[in-house]
């Protein structure tokens, strides 16, 4: 049996295991604080969570989407239907609070210090989404052939002056020349 030991702010509050045969449940650590919840979906309790209330919050942590999930299984050599398989890899990053974690790393995660850094300098918040959303708009050509369909002709025009700073873009125009 595999497991991932479960944090949350910092803190190691449950179990993720997945058996040989694939099959998932979460525990929470016994006696841990009941005020600790992962979601509404799973409050503190004893018991383990089975399968069917484990994998869609597993599931909402993962990246979504076949390409980009096909992306990690090929980089870390794993099937990508496996949700369990990806948080080996990908764990630390998820959205939110909550990490996964091997036990053998679960010290270093523990003792590494994490900092916010409150990003004052720069562009504004929507100038970063705007500038991010037109990023990622410039990867659909490979996904969508009409995807400029549906862009107001003022937001094409943001788009071709921001598109150029963009890695994303730049990847694009390597591959379809433009």
């Amino acid at each position: 049996m595999k497991e991932l030991l479960t944090c949350l702010y910092g803190d190691v509050v449950g179990v993720l295991q997945q058996t040989g045969s694939g099959n998932r449940k979460f525990q929470y650590l016994p006696g841990g604080a009941q005020s600790v919840s992962l979601s509404l979906s799973m409050p503190y309790r004893e018991d383990a969570y089975p399968r069917a209330v484990t994998d869609p919050f597993i599931e909402g942590l993962i990246p979504e989407g076949e390409a980009v999930r096909q992306s990690f299984a090929e980089e870390f050599s794993i099937s990508a239907q496996n949700p369990f398989a990806l948080l080996e890899h990908i764990g630390l990053d998820c959205a939110g609070a909550v990490q996964f974690v091997r036990p053998e790393e679960v010290d270093v995660l523990l003792q590494s210090p994490g900092e916010l850094i409150p990003r004052n300098d720069g562009p504004s918040v929507v100038d970063f989404l705007v500038s991010s959303a037109l990023c990622i708009t410039a990867t659909w050509p490979a996904i969508r052939p009409d995807h400029r369909a549906h862009i107001p002709p003022e937001c094409r025009r943001q788009q071709a002056r921001t598109s150029a700073r963009c890695p994303m873009a730049a990847k694009r125009r390597s591959i379809d020349g433009r």
